[in-house]
């Protein structure tokens, strides 16, 4: 699969959960907007360079998985929470995108880190 289509893939999904995440979460929704931006970005430096396209799938996939970790975290600690007596977080449609996404993102960028070389 080429890179622009990865990049193309990748902004659309993590574009979609950051508009999702917006009606919930503004500042989490819109850090996840940035992301997707560096996935565009990506795609627009590809036609200069692939190396550059490359650079950008990584830094986005990276920074994409972290924010799919994180809110894993949040419901983890939601659900310790259940020893106190609070009720768990609920699972919506974006949180499951981005935790799937998160994980495809991580191995995406496991496999760029082992094709990329500086030269």
């Amino acid at each position: 699969m080429s890179k622009r289509l990865v990049l193309f893939i990748m902004t659309i999904v993590s574009g979609s959960v950051a508009f999702m995440e917006i009606r919930t979460d503004l500042l989490f929704g819109s850090f996840l907007g940035i992301v997707s931006l560096i996935f565009l970005f990506g795609m627009m430096d590809s036609i200069v360079e692939e190396k550059l396209a490359t650079a950008h799938l990584m830094v986005g996939a990276f920074i994409f998985s972290i924010f799919a970790f994180f809110r894993i975290l949040e419901f983890a600690s939601s659900y310790l929470g259940m020893v106190l007596g609070e009720a768990p977080r609920e699972i919506t449609i974006s949180d499951t995108l981005l935790i799937i996404a998160g994980v495809l993102s991580f191995l995406i960028f496991l496999k760029e880190v082992k094709e990329f070389k500086i030269t």
